[in-house]
């Protein structure tokens, strides 16, 4: 950047190479190009007034400037760097020669109902043009003698000139006394302006830069000289021009549009109504403006940090006897019918046939196997009967449709015939709209909740919860938590940490905005705890809104795994624990049914058998809604479990109780199961190993 700024002040008007359509600057590493554009550029012309500002006006190849350069033109590197491009604004006149503009105004009196727009619209452009620009105004005129004596005319006219001038309000002053009353023309003496301010324009060096703003209602009654002469006049100009047809009786007037066409980058306005004028000199303003004021920098990557809060993750591995609450819902895609391919479906009696429920392990199996052991149940147990809900959301195309509820309760009924060879008779099919106990209908995930079939039984056993042998896994720290310094100078596009075990990546955090800290669960990507690992490598990639990215070294949690071995209860250190997992809550409660009660009775049954057993009951929920609220929501569910407990028999010191909110989730809370097995409590009673 040091060289740019010596350098350029040096060449102040210096030529750029030209290369076809693209320019290019050399100074030692720093290369300038304008690219892109509609016509050829010939040079550009620029001054360096401060650092990183550029100051540039772009010339075609007939010097005619560019009257628009947008950011995504601009092209400046050093060496193998880019510069981004910050802004590019318009300029009146900072660089080279001055610019002159010359208004030729129509103060015909047929303009006096108009004159406050009129003047509204000048001071636009006025304002826009800034101090630094050279002005000329010509206007009809009948005062004073009548006779004005233009040596460029050569004739004696009935017009009004203000000279070039930069003072802005001096301009303003002659505007406001040509637009009063008493000064307005009665008639209109228009090729006679334009003769004078092309002749003005054409006196002034070739290389000025120059515009003409001609505004008037084309009408010509008193000239002095013809339309012929004025486009002859016209015909050969270097500069541009621009015509404001104010008229609401016709289309555009052939004279005011054809020299405005004819110059280069000429454009033609027309106005029917006085309300139009201001936008017309606004967007003109914009127009004329050919300097552009380009700011820059030289990008910095991102940077950043990423530190796991701790020394060593511990995991500990234990076989416990479960009771897997049993979810008798079948959830459906929207608007479908058909059983979604997360359930775990036999293809025929065949396959069937060896299916045991004791042998499954994995928690959210046990779910997806929800139609075969209900299924097994139902063949096991011939007197036992199920009722099929068919269900909806309510909402768009499953607004009162029961047809589709009864068709999903079918499908789930075929499957128990064809599959399991369950009597037609012991299957009833019930549709209705929404369930009984519907979730938010406002959200995506209650409708989710809501498409379902509900299975119910008049067999208690059928829908009893799955009882098994599980490995259990617990961390210690419970939570991980991620310490992340994020800097990304450009603006931040993304950061996302990343944790493997060898190759297999585990998870893929990513956030849009800086955060100091991330924490995992230690659940991966499929939604399963992490174990078996001898260690996690982890790091943070960060990426900036230009694209540009940065990764941190890899690092290292040390894992030390710790594996305990019991038959139908959980060991730890000289304490036993068994757990029970109570029926699951509807959405958003913390009510407990006749079914919980019964479950804590063998909570109330193991604490007679040792008394001086402690029981820990904690309370889950799912992510929908705030989190504060969550949190409280799990923790009125641990109360209710544990002031049943009390009134039960347990005494309160024995037992303590707490809410994880959605913190800590059971099961990923992706999927309609997931937040539903989440919506629970657990208990853990332990006891002295040695106590009988």
């Amino acid at each position: 950047m040091e060289k740019l700024q010596k350098i350029l002040p040096l060449a102040l008007l210096a030529l750029l190479i030209f290369m076809g359509n693209v320019v290019a600057l050399p100074t030692d590493s720093l290369t300038l190009k304008v690219v892109n554009t509609e016509r050829a550029v010939g040079n550009i012309k620029f001054v360096h007034p401060a650092a990183n500002t550029i100051v540039l006006r772009v010339l075609d190849e007939q010097g005619v400037p560019f009257t628009v350069v947008k950011k995504d033109q601009i092209e400046i590197t050093d060496g193998g760097k880019k510069a981004k491009i910050d802004k590019v604004d318009p300029l009146t006149a900072e660089v080279g020669t001055t610019l002159n503009i010359i208004l030729v105004l129509d103060n015909s009196s047929s303009m006096l109902p108009y004159i406050k727009e009129l003047k509204t619209s000048v001071e636009k452009l006025l304002q826009a043009l800034g101090g630094k620009s050279r002005v000329a105004v010509v206007v009809f005129s009948e005062q004073n003698g009548i006779s004005n004596d233009f040596k460029l005319l050569k004739k004696t006219v009935n017009l009004r000139l203000l000279d070039f001038t930069k003072d802005m309000g001096a301009v303003r002053r002659f505007v406001g006394r040509v637009y009063s009353g008493i000064n307005l023309s009665n008639r209109t003496y228009l090729y006679d302006a334009l003769l004078l301010g092309l002749q003005k324009a054409k006196e002034l060096p070739e290389n000025a830069v120059t515009a003409m703003v001609v505004f008037s209602d084309g009408n010509d009654l008193g000239s002095k000289f013809s339309a012929a002469q004025v486009i002859g006049s016209a015909s050969d100009v270097k500069f541009t021009i621009y015509s404001i047809d104010f008229s609401k009786a016709r289309d555009y007037n052939p004279l005011l549009k054809k020299i405005a066409l004819g110059s280069p980058q000429g454009k033609a306005f027309q106005a029917s109504k006085a309300a139009q004028l201001l936008p017309i000199f606004d967007k003109l303003s914009k127009e004329i403006i050919t300097e552009f004021k380009v700011t820059y920098h030289f990008p910095i990557p991102p940077n950043g940090e990423i530190q796991f809060s701790g020394d060593t993750l511990v995991v500990k591995t234990r076989k416990v006897f479960d009771e897997f609450p049993m979810l008798n819902y079948v959830f459906f895609d929207s608007n479908s019918v058909d059983l979604a391919q997360k359930y775990i479906l036999f293809s025929s009696a065949e396959e069937a046939a060896s299916f045991k429920e004791g042998e499954i392990q994995k928690p959210l199996q046990k779910y997806y196997h929800l139609l075969n052991v209900i299924g097994s149940r139902l063949k096991k147990d011939e007197q036992a009967k199920v009722t099929l809900i068919g269900c909806t959301m309510n909402v768009g195309a499953e607004k009162s449709n029961k047809k589709l509820a009864r068709e999903r309760a079918q499908a789930v009924a075929d499957y128990f015939k064809t599959i399991w060879n369950i009597e037609g008779d012991r299957i009833k099919i019930v549709a209705r709209n929404l369930p009984r106990k519907p979730s938010s209908t406002k959200t995506l995930e209650g409708c989710a909740e809501n498409r379902r079939v509900e299975i119910i039984s008049n067999h208690r056993n059928i829908l009893n919860p799955i009882q098994s042998e599980i490995e259990e896994i617990t961390y210690s720290p419970e939570i991980g938590y991620f310490s992340t310094k994020v800097n990304a100078p450009e603006g931040l596009e993304s950061f996302e940490i990343s944790a493997y075990s060898g190759e297999t990546r585990l998870i893929n955090k990513k956030f849009e905005e800086p955060r100091e800290q991330v924490s995992w669960n230690w659940l991966d990507q499929k939604g399963e705890k992490v174990f078996n690992v001898s260690e996690i490598s982890y790091s943070m990639k960060i990426k900036d809104i230009d694209g540009r990215a940065f990764e941190t070294p890899m690092k290292v949690i040390p894992v030390q795994q710790i594996e305990e071995a019991t038959n139908i209860v959980e060991m730890k250190e000289d304490t036993v624990y068994q757990k029970f997992s109570l029926v699951l809550f509807p959405f958003n409660s913390s009510r407990l049914d006749a079914k919980n009660a019964n479950l804590l009775k063998q909570v109330v049954a193991v604490y007679k058998n040792h008394p001086n057993c402690c029981v820990k009951v904690y309370g889950y929920c799912d992510d929908i809604g705030k989190e504060e609220y969550n949190m409280k929501l799990s923790s009125r569910r641990a109360k209710m479990a544990r002031d049943l407990l009390r009134k039960m028999g347990v005494p309160a010191k024995k037992i303590v109780h707490r809410g994880y909110g959605e913190i800590n989730p059971i099961f990923s809370n992706a999927s309609p199961e997931g937040r539903f097995l989440n919506r629970t409590v657990q208990i853990y009673v332990g006891y002295p190993s040695g106590a009988e």
